[in-house]
């Protein structure tokens, strides 16, 4: 591994994009046959794809010399506009967490990786509330940031391999609690951590495996899972599967409102725009 060669530039973020919009986009249809669990819709890949497909056209038209910040800002914005489903919002939310801890850093390096989990940590937890799924997006981030945080020595390769592998783990774990299926925006998750982690490990001058790995791993989880991802495709969901709801001054309690709705709704995402 060549450890001199500790940074990404915009350029190796729009590479990172393209490539991971092709990956999701492959994996559309596996995604949502894995989608079962909290709610399935069978939709999650459908609604990844498409978000993440609004962020490449962004990436399309955007100059390689912009600033990391100002790369990400646009891949929110344009993601922004039109979220599909829970997992296209916390896509904006995760991209503009980015923008945000990196301010005007000409390049990203792993430190700079730390800090845009921790500004995801925060983002996640805004976007989901207190009261968030126990294998949700929200607390794999956490427990990102918490690995990370017990690393001595890190490379580009080893913040990202630390999160895709508690992503793995998280995965598995969804499975492992509900009968063979688990949380298809984890799985989704897995295949965005794998891309980032074959771009950091090409910028150091390994192979890059790890997209492929992922993919066999969720093949397999598909094939162990497809009876019951069957059986569930003939009940009907119960109430919607999320509802996002947009303020304006903060007039209402959050937390009041997002209880009183849980009982209609099996995942509520609150969206607040200060004025």
């Amino acid at each position: 591994m060549d450890t001199a060669r500790q940074k990404l530039e915009t350029k190796d973020l729009r590479e990172w994009c393209v490539r991971t919009g092709e990956v999701l986009n492959q994996a559309r249809d596996l995604l949502d046959d894995l989608n079962t669990f909290p709610v399935p819709n069978f939709n999650t890949g459908a609604n990844l794809g498409n978000s993440w497909a609004a962020a490449t056209r962004a990436a399309h038209a955007l100059s390689p010399s912009l600033r990391p910040a100002d790369f990400m800002g646009a891949l929110s914005r344009e993601v922004a506009k039109f979220p599909y489903g829970s997992v296209g919002i916390f896509l904006a939310s995760g991209f503009a967490a980015c923008a945000e801890a990196w301010g005007d850093a000409p390049v990203v390096r792993p430190a700079d990786l730390l800090m845009a989990i921790d500004a995801m940590d925060r983002a996640f937890k805004a976007v989901s509330g207190s009261d968030t799924w126990e294998f949700g997006l929200s607390r794999l981030i956490s427990t990102v940031s918490q690995q990370l945080s017990e690393l001595e020595l890190l490379t580009l390769s080893q913040v990202v391999d630390t999160a895709l592998v508690c992503a793995q783990e998280a995965t598995i774990d969804s499975a492992d609690a509900h009968g063979g299926v688990g949380d298809a925006g984890l799985a989704g998750a897995c295949l965005i951590f794998a891309s980032l982690a074959d771009l950091a490990a090409t910028a150091e001058g390994d192979a890059a495996t790890n997209v492929s790995t992922v993919q066999a791993m969720l093949r397999d989880w598909a094939n162990r899972s497809r009876i019951v991802a069957e059986s569930l495709r003939h009940t009907v969901p119960g109430g919607e599967f999320a509802a996002t709801f947009h303020f304006e001054a903060m007039d209402i309690p959050t937390g009041k409102l997002r209880d009183s709705l849980r009982a209609a709704c099996s995942e509520v995402l609150l969206s607040l725009i200060h004025i």
